[in-house]
């Protein structure tokens, strides 16, 4: 079995201390792997970007994805995992999931702790992402994240806490296997899109938005006004909006921008409601529905994600309307 890692930076390689930010290089990163109780792959290293995962947007996630595919074409290939920093991971793991086909098993993973402090947790997460990416259990079942032994879906995990190493979770969907020691688990299959998107630069600019109490709907006129072919808004509870932003969502929509609303809950998601629930009061599902808004869900980053790819895709903005709507 032959597995091959691509770096990209982050705090699983990122060395404290010095004037300047030094990143670990993959091969320094392997050296230091624990020995497990059983056999680890081959493994061969391309360092593709050394960045802080802040600094990561759509362009390299499309560089990144264009790595994924390259090694996965390669025969001599059995997997691929990508080190990543935390902050833009799940973002990531998720386009990655969009574009490329998983024809293989393909991997994320980081660390909440950095190189040389007490209770790093990059060389485990490493150790079992390559023996996960080694794993034909797999193949096909889209991106994954290993973290703190456990095996998530690209559409559902979120990082959850801000520096706990089991700070990201797949709330109300839970994990989709574990590592046990050296033996990789998979206990259910994730949902996924059956086909894969083809990006092409530029990549659009997507904008998200997080509804509050008493929000003016001038907000959505100056987020829109600069430039953004699509908005992902986060709404209150299981699908609504304050009533001043309906009017402004018109209008940019007849504009031309593609709106999709989610939740800014941490868990649960937007409801399609039907009958005579709520009808007729502004903001509310029913309502967004009835102007155009696609229903989605989706959590926000994983949303916004999605609307990157499909409207960088070249798809009609209709149908690109319709693939994101997918609320329950």
């Amino acid at each position: 079995m032959s597995v091959s890692v691509i770096t990209t930076g982050g705090t699983i390689t990122q060395v404290l201390g010095g004037p300047k930010l030094r990143h670990l290089g993959g091969s320094a990163l392997l050296a230091g792997l624990p020995h497990g109780t059983g056999e680890m792959p081959n493994v061969e290293v391309e360092d593709l970007m050394d960045l802080p995962s802040i600094h990561i947007g759509p362009d390299e996630m499309f560089r990144i994805a264009d790595a994924v595919r390259r090694h996965l074409e390669r025969d001599d290939v059995d997997g691929i995992v990508v080190t990543h920093g935390t902050a833009t991971i799940e973002e990531t793991i998720y386009f990655v999931d969009l574009t490329v086909a998983p024809v293989k098993p393909i991997v994320f993973t980081g660390a909440q702790r950095f190189p040389g402090s007490v209770g790093y947790d990059g060389h485990r997460n490493l150790h079992d992402a390559i023996l996960a990416a080694s794993s034909p259990a797999l193949a096909g079942i889209g991106a994954v994240l290993v973290f703190d032994g456990e095996i998530h879906a690209a559409r559902d995990v979120a990082e959850v806490d801000a520096s706990s190493t089991a700070g990201f979770q797949s709330l109300g969907f839970g994990p989709i296997g574990r590592i046990d020691l050296d033996r990789v688990v998979v206990t259910r299959t994730p949902k996924r899109d059956s086909a894969t998107f083809l990006v092409r630069p530029p990549i659009a600019r997507v904008d998200l938005l997080t509804c509050y109490a008493g929000m003016s709907g001038d907000v959505v006129r100056a987020i829109c006004d600069l430039g953004a072919s699509g908005l992902i808004v986060q709404g209150m509870t299981s699908g609504g909006i304050p009533p001043e932003l309906v009017p402004e969502l018109r209008d940019v929509m007849e504009r031309g921008t593609v709106v999709a609303l989610t939740t800014r809950c941490p868990s649960g998601r937007i409801v399609r409601r039907s009958g005579d629930l709520y009808d007729g009061v502004a903001g509310w599902g029913t309502d967004l529905s009835r102007l155009g808004i696609a229903l989605t869900d989706l959590a926000g980053l994983k949303a916004r994600c999605r609307l990157i790819v499909l409207l960088s895709a070249g798809i009609d903005r209709e149908a690109v309307r319709q693939l994101m709507n997918t609320a329950a």
